[in-house]
């Protein structure tokens, strides 16, 4: 429009320096105007465009002139531009543009400085949206980056870990039935006692593991549900079964009690399964010797709609009320969680609230301390309306 000789616009970096990023007729390696410079100092407390004719009259009429002004005067004449223009947004300054004579060497009017601040805000806007799309695209780059090597870490580490533990876990199982043939009592005994310790180590890390892998998928967003129908009755049972070992160490009974017509749900069998496997598993491990664990499934309500709703209680430890509000936090565990079970990871109960809310449903708990623990689960149901038969309490032992 007004056809300058050159022109630069220069962009403020976070430690306030001016950079190039756009010159037409001249050479950007010419223009170096740091935090300091009086150009940068005198745009800054400026509300309109800095011009170097009307300095130069300040000072020629001024018997005590303005050292900044003297120097950015200097500076604009040893650079060779005549306009030095703000870049500011209601927030900041975004930069300066440096604007050269007119091509027809006429001066530049008040009409043109008008026209050039009301164009400077619209640029200013423009520049600091392409700036910050510019930084969030970089971020963008650099997360994606960020949940490629976790994927591919993720991957590294489930390959590397399991494959030892399933190797650990099959040569036990081989020396159990070695030592289930062999008559000397003494040595069976003794390699008993290291077998079951092997076991308990392989079956921890083999935890662990699984919570880690687990968590980083969930924070990866790459944790996988396939959802199908799904009974209940045996999948419970079969969890259930599958710490009959630890049940009767601990003398408890558990009883599962299914209320008619909740036989199905809809659901992943192997992430409904492992939200079973924490519930009972954590109702074992802190409960009383002699205690009791109740299963219990039965019809709810849920957001105003149909519901299935699981109940796992406990007589254990108990959660105070401090740590209620945190114990679904990765990494939490309360400190009697951590006396009676010393090992562990805090992210069980993490992964159960992420398992029941990728199936749409809730996960809740309510304890009182020294008397145990219920959490129930509300799910969305296929319900069986035909279906009468009552599965009664059964006593795993």
């Amino acid at each position: 429009f007004f056809h300058p000789t050159k022109i630069a616009i220069l962009l403020f970096t976070e430690d306030g320096h001016c950079v190039v990023r756009r010159a037409s007729g001249v050479s950007s390696k010419n223009i170096i105007i740091l935090k300091d410079n009086p150009i940068c100092t005198l745009t800054q407390d400026a509300s309109s465009v800095v011009q170097k004719d009307l300095i130069e009259l300040e000072l020629r009429s001024d018997h005590n002139p303005s050292p900044l002004k003297k120097q950015a005067y200097e500076e604009m004449t040893k650079i060779d531009f005549e306009l030095a223009i703000p870049l500011t947004t209601p927030k900041k300054r975004v930069g300066i543009i440096l604007m050269g004579h007119k091509s027809s060497n006429d001066p530049y009017y008040a009409q043109d400085i008008q026209v050039i601040n009301a164009v400077s805000a619209h640029a200013a806007a423009v520049i600091e949206n392409a700036r910050n799309y510019e930084i969030q695209m970089k971020v963008n780059a650099a997360l994606y980056e960020a949940n490629r090597a976790k994927s591919e870490f993720i991957a590294i580490i489930s390959h590397q870990f399991r494959t030892p533990l399933s190797i650990i876990q099959w040569n036990l199982e081989l020396l159990n039935d070695v030592l289930a043939t062999c008559k000397d009592k003494a040595i069976v005994k003794d390699m008993n006692q290291i077998s079951q310790s092997i076991e308990i180590g392989a079956m921890n890390l083999h935890d662990y593991l699984a919570n880690i892998i687990d968590s980083l998928e969930i924070e990866d967003g790459t944790f996988p549900i396939q959802k199908s129908s799904v009974p209940l009755v045996p999948l419970i049972q079969g969890v259930v079964k599958s710490f009959k070992k630890d049940i009767d160490e601990k003398h408890l009974t558990c009883g599962i009690v299914m209320h008619p017509g909740m036989e199905t749900i809809d659901a992943d069998s192997r992430l409904v399964a492992r939200l079973f496997q924490i519930l009972i598993k954590n109702a074992i491990q802190y409960n009383h010797k002699d205690g009791s664990i109740r299963i219990e499934v039965f019809p709810g309500k849920y957001k105003k709609q149909n519901a299935i709703e699981i109940q796992v209680v406990d007589s254990g430890i108990g959660i105070s009320p401090q740590d209620m509000p945190h114990i679904f936090e990765r990494f939490y565990r309360t400190n009697e969680a951590k006396l009676t079970v010393p090992n562990g990871l805090g992210l069980s109960l993490y992964i159960a609230k992420y398992i029941t809310e990728q199936h749409k449903g809730s996960l809740q708990v309510k304890s009182q301390v020294g008397q145990g623990t219920a959490f129930t689960i509300k799910f969305p149901i296929m319900v069986d309306e035909g279906a009468t038969k009552i599965i009664a309490s059964a006593d795993v032992k």
